[in-house]
């Protein structure tokens, strides 16, 4: 499974996981189930011990599969954002054009934001 677009960490995150550790980043079910470890209270009662038990990791391999396939659908449908931040001038530049085109009765700061969009479609 590759993790370049979307994180290992980052889907156990949206899944609400904390607390786990991992042996080796997991490319099926088997893999996950012997690399995941998930933090739980010492027996002691003080301190965590990190468990390999999987009923005990608040997830499956099936729920993590279902959650990179919807972050990377996110990840997908919103590129245009993303081609967008990199052509945006920077928000002080943005101010500054603003108000210039207040002073001078222009409109280059909403000539340009339109351009960026035009170019850079939703869809």
């Amino acid at each position: 499974m590759n993790y370049d677009t979307i994180p290992f960490h980052e889907i156990l995150f949206q899944l609400g996981i904390t607390g786990w550790t991992l042996k080796k980043l997991p490319n099926n079910e088997e893999e996950f189930l012997a690399y995941f470890e998930i933090a739980i209270p010492h027996s002691d009662g003080v301190g965590i011990q990190y468990s390999n038990d999987s009923s005990k990791f608040g997830v499956t391999w099936d729920q993590i599969v279902a959650k990179k396939e919807e972050l990377e659908t996110a990840y997908t449908n919103n590129k245009y954002q993303r081609d967008r931040l990199k052509v945006y001038p920077p928000i002080g530049d943005q101010l500054d054009m603003q108000y210039w085109d207040k002073i001078n009765a222009t409109s280059i700061w909403s000539d340009l934001i339109t351009k960026i969009k035009s170019d850079n479609p939703k869809e």
